[in-house]
């Protein structure tokens, strides 16, 4: 529940990036239209170009490479495949799901696949912002933990924990990186900016920008996306691993912490939004 009502909180108002596209639209002479409201389904129209918005998606992607963005254990198979460095995501689906294979999913292979790490995080398959995001360390609490998220979700993603010292985002458009930061953990293990972590932002010159653009575009070449957000794990021995991808790009949390990330915030959406009308 305090997930469903911290969501409420932050998409209840206008968000910023409906405050900067009004602008942009003004200036540019493009007619908006809110289909549903000034949240989710937004029409634009220049001339005979028309471009929809809805939610955080943009439709820079294709359907089928949003799908695989936003899906955990599609991104897993790619990579490994292209020998791609990343936190493996595992795949585990209810019961009544029409996809429900007794031996890949059910509750049993989910304990032994415990079992054999020990320290597991269960997270919901499709989520975002940390909710729903559980450590079990005993079997005791994976099997409880497991219960309850397969209550709530239609489909579980489990992966070893790993020792990470930070996590790092970067919001790409065309293999060009917008921003960057770093999201640096307050008390727990979870690195969500919506659980309290400190945003800091990462500079085009600072050599962990370098490596991990070098990682994006490796990404790029398995997953042809135009626009993600692509979220890192600097691990305690140094190395950059792929945490996750998301087609749909949000910057309400960082946009509010400070001066500095405001003004990045704009720039990369003024970047986005000229690149959907121009294209």
């Amino acid at each position: 529940m305090k997930g469903t009502e911290n969501i409420a909180k932050l998409w209840g108002g206008e968000r910023v990036f409906v405050k900067l596209l009004k602008k942009f639209c003004e200036e540019r002479n493009i007619k908006i239209d809110f289909l549903l409201n000034d949240t989710w389904g937004i029409k634009l129209q220049k001339d005979e170009k028309v471009r929809f918005i809805f939610g955080f998606d943009f439709g820079l992607n294709s359907s089928s490479v949003s799908k695989i963005l936003d899906d955990k254990a599609a991104v897993c198979a790619v990579l490994d495949k292209e020998s791609i460095p990343h936190i493996h995501h595992f795949l585990f689906l209810r019961p009544n799901s029409p996809a429900f294979d007794e031996k890949r999913h059910s509750a049993n292979v989910a304990l032994n696949y415990y079992r054999e790490y020990k320290d597991v995080l269960l997270k919901p398959h499709f989520g975002t912002s940390g909710f729903d995001v559980l450590r079990a360390q005993t079997e005791d609490e994976f099997v409880k933990k497991f219960a309850y998220i397969q209550e709530k979700h239609r489909a579980i993603a489990l992966s070893p924990f790993e020792n990470i010292d930070f996590e790092v985002r970067a919001t790409v458009l065309d293999s060009e990186i917008l921003l960057m930061y770093k999201k640096i953990k307050d008390d727990g293990f979870l690195f969500n900016l919506s659980h309290g972590a400190k945003a800091v932002s990462v500079s085009s010159q600072e050599l962990l920008w370098k490596k991990v653009k070098a990682e994006i575009l490796k990404i790029i070449k398995a997953i042809p996306f135009r626009l993600a957000n692509v979220d890192f794990a600097v691990c305690a021995n140094g190395q950059i691993k792929l945490l996750e991808l998301n087609s749909g790009v949000a910057f309400e949390r960082y946009y509010q912490t400070g001066e500095k990330a405001g003004a990045e915030v704009e720039n990369a959406l003024y970047k986005i939004f000229t690149k959907l009308i121009d294209d």
